[in-house]
């Protein structure tokens, strides 16, 4: 996935406290804002607005109400790939139409909901006076103070819409949304950038060499059908949700994990090792053995089993480049335990770079290769510019 951000300058429709509310003659008001298109939603008697807050932050939600600043509608043509190889080997010539931003379908709704998360922060003087001088500089600066603000307010903003959707009905804040970090001037006036996110992909073409390749590579089925189609159709999941990277990564790791087999039980060795200190502790520790074994228990976690059965899987494949695969899944492995028992998903990467060799693999590449020699004994799978050239060692 890549993201593009669209800045601007606009004016301030919405009541949001003014930025000489907070002591300080340096300080600037900045805020993120996510606005929900509300399908099939009614506001009676006209807009209303609920201020709550949370923590150190301002947060309004605005139902059907204007928006804190205007949403504009961006259209871009096909990205260019950063790789120069890469993108010496794209078409030119492409008359696919230029996507819209946000979609148009985003637009026409009854009812929007616009949650809006707001705080202060600091600009030395020659920050803050070029940006209320509307200079560019400024605005960089403020946007750029904003966007260092960006994660803690949408976690403000989450816990409101949570909130919202808890309470008045999950449909308030399921639908397409925009978002947004704004910086405020003394004006009223504002600075604004708008954040998504777009794959980026090629323009696959059916010619005579595909479609030769294509009937010379009859596919022989190696797993049982019920296991082979069922890993299949969570890759197929997969690919449709590259809009969601959270959604997407999770969803690669289940035909990853269906393709290592049945669990192995975990390390006998590694867990007489672990057992033998703790009773070290027991036997030495003294008064202070409860607090110790507390955090033996939390520091010596047993080596991960998915990466145990992935190393095997990938060294009986021997497939170019496998042990960086090894430790790119040890990578993703970890990214995934965060995920699942801190809820950082804000750290979900479908992408890594080993420091070692500085070489980059995605987890969709990796699936998709060890997929295509599981279920077909091969791996004959699609070019792609945003496919990393791996190395092979």
């Amino acid at each position: 996935m890549e993201e593009v951000i669209v800045s601007a300058d606009a004016s301030c429709t919405a009541e949001i406290d003014s930025p000489s509310a907070d002591a300080g003659p340096r300080n600037v008001r900045v805020a993120y804002s996510r606005i929900y298109k509300c399908s099939h939603c009614k506001v009676e008697g006209g807009p209303r607005e609920l201020r709550v807050r949370v923590g150190e932050f301002d947060v309004y939600a605005i139902f059907g109400g204007e928006f804190t600043v205007p949403v504009a509608r961006f259209q871009f043509g096909r990205g260019v790939p950063k790789d120069p190889a890469a993108a010496s080997t794209s078409d030119d010539e492409d008359d696919s139409p230029e996507p819209d931003q946000p979609p148009a379908h985003f637009f026409g709704a009854a009812t929007y909901l616009e949650i809006v998360a707001s705080c202060s922060v600091t600009l030395n003087d020659a920050a803050y006076d070029a940006f209320q001088q509307r200079r560019e500089e400024g605005r960089t600066a403020a946007l750029a103070a904003a966007s260092r603000e960006r994660q803690r307010l949408a976690e403000a903003a989450d816990l409101v819409a949570g909130l919202v959707g808890l309470r008045l009905g999950a449909q308030w804040v399921s639908g397409d949304s925009v978002d947004r970090v704004i910086a405020f001037r003394d004006t009223g006036s504002v600075s604004f950038s708008s954040g998504f996110k777009f794959n980026v992909v090629g323009s696959p073409t059916l010619d005579d060499k595909a479609w030769d390749a294509l009937v010379a590579q009859q596919p022989r089925v190696r797993s049982p059908l019920d296991r082979a189609g069922t890993i299949l159709s969570w890759l197929l999941r997969a690919w449709g949700e590259s809009d969601d990277p959270v959604n997407e990564f999770m969803s690669l790791f289940v035909p990853l994990e269906m393709m290592l087999g049945k669990p192995e039980p975990p390390d006998a060795a590694w867990s007489e090792r672990a057992e033998a200190v703790s009773q070290l502790v027991r036997d030495h520790g003294g008064d202070r053995a409860p607090e110790l074994l507390t955090f033996l228990k939390k520091a010596l976690q047993p080596p991960s089993v998915l990466v145990r059965r992935f190393r095997k899987l990938a060294s009986e494949a021997a497939l170019p480049g496998w042990e960086a695969d090894v430790a790119a899944v040890k990578k993703f492995a970890g990214i995934r335990q965060q995920l699942l028992h801190l809820g950082r998903k804000h750290e979900v990467a479908l992408k890594v770079t080993l420091p070692e060799t500085e070489d980059v693999r995605t987890l969709e590449d990796i699936v998709e290769r060890y997929t295509s020699h599981v279920v077909f004994g091969d791996v004959a799978i699609y070019e792609s510019t945003t496919r990393p050239r791996a190395s092979t060692s």
